[in-house]
């Protein structure tokens, strides 16, 4: 399923992702980012698709919008630091 998973219109399905670390890594490698970016700005741009607002928990039911432009503006640190946060802390 992952590997059929593309971009179109800067929407992804849920029902197309596998992981959410194996969708942003494939959308990073096809963008040439960093993973961390990418799984930053899904995160950021559809907070309310994840059950509770948590990072590990997102709902396969939803189109998720892939903000280019939080993709390219966020620092891979700042991103970083922050995916792992939600990850940990569930914060």
């Amino acid at each position: 399923v992952g590997s059929e998973m593309c971009i179109r219109d800067r929407f992804v399905a849920g029902s197309e992702m596998d992981t959410l670390w194996s969708t942003s890594i494939q959308i990073a490698n096809e963008l040439g980012v960093d993973k961390y970016q990418v799984m930053y700005a899904l995160y950021e741009a559809n907070k309310e698709f994840f059950v509770d607002n948590n990072i590990n928990a997102p709902r396969a039911d939803r189109e998720y919008f892939v903000d280019l432009s939080i993709i390219e503006s966020v620092d891979i640190k700042f991103a970083s630091n922050e995916v792992k946060r939600h990850i940990y802390c569930n914060c």
